[in-house]
């Protein structure tokens, strides 16, 4: 640990064997945040490692990226449809994020997000490796999404 960097480590045994990790950096600028899972017991078992941030919403916050595909959802929030991408929702070029609820998985990313905060003064450009979708939260008459 130092003023920079922080590592964060688990190792559990129930409800299975594994090592978890979490490395937090700040330098230049630049958060970088590195997560990592090791299981450790001979019965298979599953793991899933993901960040979903809030961030700020005004009413100019622009986010672009890429992907190729969406899961829609059922009424009990469950994905149950993969679709290419509404027009809506597309946000190849930087665009508003939409007035009605987004609460979905979206799949063929590029791992890049940029958001735009012109009522804040800042952008903010994210990068992700190890995973080709993201998971996008808009909720409707809120002032935060999550990506």
């Amino acid at each position: 640990q130092s003023a920079q960097d922080v590592l964060l480590q688990l190792d559990s045994q129930y409800p299975f064997a594994y090592c978890a990790s979490l490395r937090i950096r700040l330098s230049g600028g630049q958060l970088q945040i590195a997560m990592h899972v090791t299981h450790m017991a001979e019965q298979a078992a599953w793991h899933g490692l993901g960040l979903h941030p809030y961030f700020p919403r005004t009413a100019s916050t622009r986010l672009q990226t890429r992907a190729s595909e969406v899961w829609l959802c059922d009424a009990s929030k469950l994905p149950t449809e993969l679709r290419g991408i509404p027009a809506e929702w597309d946000f190849q070029h930087a665009r508003l994020l939409p007035d009605t609820l987004v609460d979905n998985g979206f799949g063929g990313w590029d791992g890049h997000c940029l958001i735009q905060q012109p009522d804040l003064g800042y952008e903010l450009e994210c990068r992700a490796s190890g995973s080709d979708y993201f998971l996008l939260y808009c909720p409707v008459g809120l002032d935060f999404f999550c990506i």
